[in-house]
């Protein structure tokens, strides 16, 4: 398969929306490379999340380079973990790597991340910024987005129906 031909699906979406629980479900299922975004974060920007500052979108571009050359320096399809708020970052990461990138909006209301959230206590990202990361997102409408209240099946099931749906319009280019 030449690197042209590779797919990268990005799993984007807040923090707690379950981009890494479904990303390691799409890789067990399909024999994807997994990459996890936040471990590409330089330890300064995790530094700033752990105090509760929110990211600016030039603490996000070394963050985004590094993860791009996670996916470039890959030979098989991957499946990456990056919360992609802005439509800046998303051109970005776009742009930088080789493969055609797919982004998936993994959504769900603030109530529910914000549960989800303050049950774990292995990650760095406080409750306190799920606020600003609600507010930075910006939705783009040719982006699917899939509920996360649903079970990771569901959840895979939608991912594969809304691939082959931008698959069979790519094919009428």
């Amino acid at each position: 398969m030449s690197a042209t031909s590779l797919k990268t699906i990005v799993l984007m979406g807040v923090s707690g929306c379950g981009k890494s629980t479904i990303g390691k479900f799409i890789a067990g299922q399909t024999g994807m490379i997994f990459i996890e975004g936040d471990d590409h974060h330089p330890d300064v920007n995790i530094q700033k999340m752990s105090r509760g500052e929110p990211l600016t979108e030039a603490d996000r571009g070394p963050w985004i380079e590094s993860l791009a050359a996670a996916i470039n320096a890959e030979i098989s399809p991957v499946v990456v973990t990056c919360s992609a708020l802005t439509t800046r970052i998303r051109r970005l990461l776009t742009l930088l790597v080789r493969s055609e990138v797919w982004f998936v909006h993994l959504h769900g209301d603030f109530e529910l991340i914000r549960e989800r959230i303050a049950n774990r206590d292995t990650h760095f990202m406080p409750e306190a910024l799920l606020k600003s990361q609600f507010e930075t997102l910006e939705p783009s409408p040719g982006i699917p987005k899939i509920d996360v209240s649903q079970s990771p099946e569901e959840i895979f099931r939608h991912i594969k129906q809304q691939i082959k749906w931008i698959q069979l319009l790519e094919k009428k280019k």
